[in-house]
């Protein structure tokens, strides 16, 4: 946890659909296979999406137990998700937290080495140009050119979109095992 995002560690628990999109992703490379981007209302970016021409699932409400240190609590989100495969650089999708204290509790925002929050995301394409406009559409920013490819500015990060020859030049120790390829993240 982060004092703006957080990582989270996914695993298959059961044999669902959504745990084959995991089997099936990890199939393809170990490593980052889902972006969630944090938006006011999940049901309205749902119906921004539909009617800019995504195929989407069902709006989703979910919730978890989350240990408190006390008294038991829930964490509740709202997803708006695309259906598999209208994104195919992973589970890309957007959420809406409806119980933030219980998601960034105090005590899990302070670390050893300082990271306070999540920056950017950076994906590597076969087409940039053709994947800088998806990801246009979906967050519904502009895609801006920079010298290694694609950026969409977002109010709390951003997302970056290269091919493979930009991305093997800014971190040459990170094998591309296949394209599409969310590549890393970046946090501050």
């Amino acid at each position: 946890m982060f004092a703006r995002g957080y990582i989270e560690a996914l695993f298959r628990t059961a044999d669902t659909l959504l745990g084959r999109e995991l089997t099936a992703a990890l199939a393809r490379y170990p490593g980052v296979h889902l972006a969630a981007f944090a938006m006011a209302d999940a049901a309205k970016a749902h119906r921004r999406l539909t009617d800019s021409g995504f195929h989407m699932q069902p709006l989703v409400q979910m919730q978890r137990p989350v240990d408190t240190g006390g008294d038991p609590g829930t964490a509740a989100f709202t997803l708006a998700r695309v259906e598999p495969g209208e994104m195919p650089e992973g589970r890309i999708q957007i959420l809406t937290h409806r119980t933030e204290p219980m998601v960034w509790q105090p005590r899990w925002l302070s670390h050893p080495n300082g990271a306070i929050a999540l920056t950017g995301v950076l994906i590597v394409a076969a087409d940039v140009a053709e994947t800088a406009q998806r990801f246009a559409r979906f967050t519904g920013r502009a895609a801006i050119a920079v010298p290694f490819g694609q950026r969409i500015e977002l109010d709390r990060g951003r997302v970056d979109l290269v091919n493979a020859e930009a991305f093997a030049r800014r971190l040459p120790e990170i094998p591309i095992p296949s394209l599409p390829f969310v590549g890393a993240y970046g946090s501050r």
